[in-house]
Protein backbone atom coordinates (compact mmCIF):
# COMPACT_ATOMS: atom_id res chain seq x y z
CA UNK A 1 0.00 0.00 0.00
CA UNK A 2 1.15 3.20 -1.13
CA UNK A 3 0.26 6.60 0.06
CA UNK A 4 -0.92 7.32 -3.34
CA UNK A 5 -3.12 4.25 -3.00
CA UNK A 6 -4.48 5.22 0.05
CA UNK A 7 -5.74 7.98 -1.16
CA UNK A 8 -7.59 6.78 -3.96
CA UNK A 9 -9.36 4.53 -1.16
CA UNK A 10 -9.99 7.72 0.81
CA UNK A 11 -11.49 9.43 -2.00
CA UNK A 12 -13.86 6.83 -3.12
CA UNK A 13 -15.08 6.44 0.76
CA UNK A 14 -15.81 9.69 1.11
CA UNK A 15 -17.98 9.96 -1.99
CA UNK A 16 -19.52 6.81 -1.04
CA UNK A 17 -20.58 7.22 2.46
CA UNK A 18 -23.14 9.99 1.61
CA UNK A 19 -23.79 9.33 -2.14
CA UNK A 20 -27.18 8.97 -0.50
CA UNK A 21 -27.69 11.76 0.97
CA UNK A 22 -30.63 14.63 0.98
CA UNK A 23 -31.37 17.21 2.61
CA UNK A 24 -34.97 19.04 2.79
CA UNK A 25 -35.54 22.31 0.98
CA UNK A 26 -36.73 24.60 4.30
CA UNK A 27 -35.54 27.17 6.41
CA UNK A 28 -35.59 25.53 9.25
CA UNK A 29 -32.46 25.75 11.42
CA UNK A 30 -31.91 22.16 11.76
CA UNK A 31 -32.21 21.74 7.21
CA UNK A 32 -30.00 25.19 7.09
CA UNK A 33 -27.32 23.42 9.30
CA UNK A 34 -27.45 19.91 7.32
CA UNK A 35 -27.32 21.91 3.88
CA UNK A 36 -24.53 24.14 4.85
CA UNK A 37 -22.61 21.06 6.41
CA UNK A 38 -23.38 18.68 3.56
CA UNK A 39 -22.03 21.54 0.75
CA UNK A 40 -18.95 21.85 2.83
CA UNK A 41 -18.35 17.95 2.75
CA UNK A 42 -19.46 16.75 -1.07
CA UNK A 43 -16.77 20.60 -2.12
CA UNK A 44 -14.55 19.27 0.20
CA UNK A 45 -14.52 15.47 -1.78
CA UNK A 46 -14.72 16.72 -5.00
CA UNK A 47 -11.81 18.62 -4.62
CA UNK A 48 -9.48 15.87 -3.04
CA UNK A 49 -10.52 13.53 -6.20
CA UNK A 50 -9.54 16.68 -8.76
CA UNK A 51 -6.18 16.85 -6.17
CA UNK A 52 -5.47 13.06 -7.02
CA UNK A 53 -5.73 13.75 -10.67
CA UNK A 54 -3.54 16.44 -11.01
CA UNK A 55 -0.94 14.85 -8.88
CA UNK A 56 -1.37 11.85 -10.97
CA UNK A 57 -0.03 14.21 -13.70
CA UNK A 58 2.85 15.28 -11.80
CA UNK A 59 1.42 18.88 -11.50
CA UNK A 60 1.93 19.68 -8.23
CA UNK A 61 1.86 23.60 -8.14
CA UNK A 62 -1.95 23.37 -8.93
CA UNK A 63 -2.33 20.10 -6.38
CA UNK A 64 -1.45 22.82 -4.23
CA UNK A 65 -3.83 25.43 -5.24
CA UNK A 66 -7.02 22.83 -4.61
CA UNK A 67 -5.30 21.65 -1.15
CA UNK A 68 -5.65 25.45 0.42
CA UNK A 69 -9.71 24.73 -1.13
CA UNK A 70 -9.71 22.00 0.53
CA UNK A 71 -8.21 23.22 3.81
CA UNK A 72 -10.34 26.01 3.67
CA UNK A 73 -13.43 24.19 3.42
CA UNK A 74 -12.51 22.22 6.69
CA UNK A 75 -11.83 24.93 8.56
CA UNK A 76 -15.20 26.67 7.33
CA UNK A 77 -17.43 23.51 8.29
CA UNK A 78 -15.31 23.50 12.38
CA UNK A 79 -15.62 26.76 12.44
CA UNK A 80 -19.63 26.67 11.62
CA UNK A 81 -20.17 23.53 13.97
CA UNK A 82 -18.40 25.16 16.93
CA UNK A 83 -20.44 28.64 16.45
CA UNK A 84 -23.62 26.98 16.10
CA UNK A 85 -27.09 28.47 14.77
CA UNK A 86 -25.86 32.05 14.25
CA UNK A 87 -23.32 30.83 12.43
CA UNK A 88 -25.57 28.72 10.27
CA UNK A 89 -27.92 31.83 9.82
CA UNK A 90 -24.82 33.53 8.54
CA UNK A 91 -24.32 31.35 6.14
CA UNK A 92 -27.62 30.82 4.73
CA UNK A 93 -28.20 34.89 4.70
CA UNK A 94 -25.08 35.28 2.56
CA UNK A 95 -26.15 33.48 -0.13
CA UNK A 96 -29.45 34.64 -0.35
CA UNK A 97 -27.87 38.47 -0.01
CA UNK A 98 -25.62 37.27 -2.77
CA UNK A 99 -28.18 35.96 -5.13
CA UNK A 100 -30.36 39.06 -4.76
CA UNK A 101 -27.58 41.47 -5.79
CA UNK A 102 -26.78 39.39 -8.63
CA UNK A 103 -30.20 39.38 -9.74
CA UNK A 104 -30.79 43.13 -9.28
CA UNK A 105 -27.47 43.43 -11.12
CA UNK A 106 -28.54 41.74 -13.98
CA UNK A 107 -32.02 43.29 -14.04
CA UNK A 108 -30.70 46.90 -14.46
CA UNK A 109 -28.80 45.90 -17.12
CA UNK A 110 -31.56 44.70 -18.78
CA UNK A 111 -33.69 47.48 -18.63
CA UNK A 112 -31.53 49.62 -21.04
CA UNK A 113 -31.66 46.56 -23.58
CA UNK A 114 -35.07 46.65 -25.74
CA UNK A 115 -35.51 43.35 -27.66
CA UNK A 116 -38.88 41.32 -27.63
CA UNK A 117 -37.92 38.58 -24.72
CA UNK A 118 -37.28 41.54 -22.03
CA UNK A 119 -40.36 41.94 -20.52
CA UNK A 120 -40.85 38.11 -19.97
CA UNK A 121 -37.84 38.05 -18.58
CA UNK A 122 -37.96 41.35 -15.84
CA UNK A 123 -40.98 39.32 -14.72
CA UNK A 124 -39.54 36.14 -14.11
CA UNK A 125 -36.60 38.43 -12.61
CA UNK A 126 -39.25 40.35 -10.40
CA UNK A 127 -40.51 37.20 -9.32
CA UNK A 128 -37.41 35.48 -8.26
CA UNK A 129 -35.84 38.43 -6.50
CA UNK A 130 -39.32 38.63 -4.59
CA UNK A 131 -38.59 35.14 -3.52
CA UNK A 132 -35.22 36.11 -2.29
CA UNK A 133 -36.34 38.80 0.03
CA UNK A 134 -39.12 36.61 1.68
CA UNK A 135 -36.38 33.92 2.55
CA UNK A 136 -33.94 37.01 3.57
CA UNK A 137 -36.73 38.20 5.50
CA UNK A 138 -37.19 34.73 7.40
CA UNK A 139 -33.60 34.05 7.82
CA UNK A 140 -33.65 37.00 9.70
CA UNK A 141 -36.13 36.29 12.25
CA UNK A 142 -34.40 33.09 12.78
CA UNK A 143 -31.26 34.66 14.62
CA UNK A 144 -33.29 37.93 15.98
CA UNK A 145 -30.55 38.67 18.54
CA UNK A 146 -27.75 39.30 15.89
CA UNK A 147 -27.31 43.02 14.65
CA UNK A 148 -28.98 43.06 10.76
CA UNK A 149 -26.74 46.14 10.16
CA UNK A 150 -23.44 44.29 10.82
CA UNK A 151 -24.27 41.50 8.76
CA UNK A 152 -25.41 43.03 5.97
CA UNK A 153 -22.39 45.47 6.22
CA UNK A 154 -20.08 41.45 6.19
CA UNK A 155 -22.17 40.88 3.86
CA UNK A 156 -21.22 43.99 1.43
CA UNK A 157 -17.31 42.99 2.09
CA UNK A 158 -17.78 39.13 1.19
CA UNK A 159 -17.36 38.20 5.13
CA UNK A 160 -20.14 36.15 5.84
CA UNK A 161 -18.81 35.12 8.99
CA UNK A 162 -17.23 38.20 9.63
CA UNK A 163 -13.77 36.74 10.29
CA UNK A 164 -11.35 35.80 7.82
CA UNK A 165 -9.90 32.02 7.50
CA UNK A 166 -6.82 32.46 9.53
CA UNK A 167 -9.41 34.17 12.20
CA UNK A 168 -11.49 31.17 12.15
CA UNK A 169 -8.45 28.59 12.46
CA UNK A 170 -7.33 30.75 15.90
CA UNK A 171 -10.83 30.90 16.96
CA UNK A 172 -11.25 27.04 16.94
CA UNK A 173 -7.84 26.35 18.08
CA UNK A 174 -8.25 28.59 21.49
CA UNK A 175 -10.76 25.49 22.05
CA UNK A 176 -8.17 22.92 20.98
CA UNK A 177 -4.99 21.81 22.51
CA UNK A 178 -3.14 20.74 19.66
CA UNK A 179 -3.51 24.53 17.53
CA UNK A 180 -3.42 22.36 14.07
CA UNK A 181 -5.32 24.37 12.21
CA UNK A 182 -3.36 27.54 13.00
CA UNK A 183 -0.56 25.30 11.62
CA UNK A 184 -2.18 24.47 8.37
CA UNK A 185 -3.67 27.71 7.44
CA UNK A 186 0.03 28.94 8.51
CA UNK A 187 2.25 26.25 6.45
CA UNK A 188 -0.01 24.51 3.97
CA UNK A 189 -2.52 26.76 2.84
CA UNK A 190 -0.34 30.10 3.02
CA UNK A 191 2.39 28.10 0.53
CA UNK A 192 -1.03 27.12 -1.81
CA UNK A 193 -2.31 30.76 -1.61
CA UNK A 194 1.37 31.41 -3.20
CA UNK A 195 0.47 29.96 -6.65
CA UNK A 196 -3.16 30.71 -6.34
CA UNK A 197 -2.17 33.90 -8.48
CA UNK A 198 0.36 35.17 -10.78
CA UNK A 199 2.79 35.74 -7.98
CA UNK A 200 6.25 36.54 -8.86
CA UNK A 201 7.87 34.19 -6.24
CA UNK A 202 6.44 31.64 -7.89
CA UNK A 203 8.47 32.62 -11.28
CA UNK A 204 10.87 29.43 -10.91
CA UNK A 205 8.27 26.87 -10.80
CA UNK A 206 7.29 27.71 -13.93
CA UNK A 207 10.78 29.15 -15.65
CA UNK A 208 13.91 27.61 -15.07
CA UNK A 209 17.38 29.18 -16.34
CA UNK A 210 19.97 27.68 -18.75
CA UNK A 211 23.05 29.49 -20.21
CA UNK A 212 21.57 32.40 -18.97
CA UNK A 213 18.53 31.61 -20.98
CA UNK A 214 14.68 31.30 -19.16
CA UNK A 215 12.94 28.30 -20.55
CA UNK A 216 9.67 26.99 -20.23
CA UNK A 217 9.12 24.18 -17.67
CA UNK A 218 5.56 21.94 -18.81
CA UNK A 219 7.09 18.70 -17.29
CA UNK A 220 7.36 18.90 -13.14
CA UNK A 221 8.78 16.93 -11.07
CA UNK A 222 7.43 14.90 -7.83
CA UNK A 223 8.02 17.82 -5.60
CA UNK A 224 5.57 18.04 -2.73
CA UNK A 225 3.81 15.00 -3.79
CA UNK A 226 4.23 13.05 -0.86
CA UNK A 227 3.05 16.29 1.39
CA UNK A 228 -0.50 17.24 -1.00
CA UNK A 229 -1.18 13.35 -0.49
CA UNK A 230 -0.46 13.06 3.44
CA UNK A 231 -2.31 16.26 3.74
CA UNK A 232 -5.37 15.70 1.49
CA UNK A 233 -6.03 12.19 3.25
CA UNK A 234 -5.59 13.58 6.63
CA UNK A 235 -8.41 16.39 5.62
CA UNK A 236 -10.35 14.02 4.26
CA UNK A 237 -10.44 11.69 7.45
CA UNK A 238 -11.25 14.72 9.80
CA UNK A 239 -13.93 15.30 7.18
CA UNK A 240 -15.58 12.31 7.43
CA UNK A 241 -15.16 11.62 11.31
CA UNK A 242 -17.03 15.20 11.22
CA UNK A 243 -19.44 13.85 8.91
CA UNK A 244 -20.11 10.35 10.65
CA UNK A 245 -21.23 12.36 13.86
CA UNK A 246 -22.86 14.89 12.20
CA UNK A 247 -25.29 12.72 9.88
CA UNK A 248 -25.82 9.57 11.86
CA UNK A 249 -24.11 7.40 8.83
CA UNK A 250 -22.82 5.00 11.75
CA UNK A 251 -19.30 4.46 9.61
CA UNK A 252 -16.78 5.12 12.58
CA UNK A 253 -15.31 1.52 12.83
CA UNK A 254 -14.33 1.84 8.79
CA UNK A 255 -12.93 5.46 9.37
CA UNK A 256 -11.04 4.21 12.67
CA UNK A 257 -9.52 1.32 9.89
CA UNK A 258 -8.54 4.65 7.67
CA UNK A 259 -6.97 6.04 9.91
CA UNK A 260 -5.04 2.70 11.18
CA UNK A 261 -4.07 2.67 7.58
CA UNK A 262 -2.82 5.65 6.85
CA UNK A 263 -1.00 5.83 10.17
CA UNK A 264 1.00 2.90 9.39
CA UNK A 265 2.14 4.48 5.92
CA UNK A 266 3.53 7.17 7.92
CA UNK A 267 5.67 5.00 10.47
CA UNK A 268 6.94 2.92 7.78
CA UNK A 269 7.74 6.16 6.07
CA UNK A 270 9.61 7.40 8.87
CA UNK A 271 11.43 4.41 9.51
CA UNK A 272 12.75 4.83 5.82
Amino acid sequence: MTMRRLLRRFTKHAQRILSDRSIEDSSDLASLRQKALLFLYVKSTKTAASIRLLLLKRRWEDAMILLRSLLENLICYQWLRMKGDPAIVRFARFECVTKLREHKKSREATIFKRNAEEFDYLAAQANIEQELMNWNDQLKTLEPAFDLKTQEDLDNRGLWGGRNIRQMAEEIDRTNSLKDLTWIYDIPFGLGNEFVHPNPATVRSYLKTSNRLFIPVFKTTHEWQYEIQVLTCQTLLEMMRLADGDFHLGKSELDQQLSRDFESLLRKKDNE
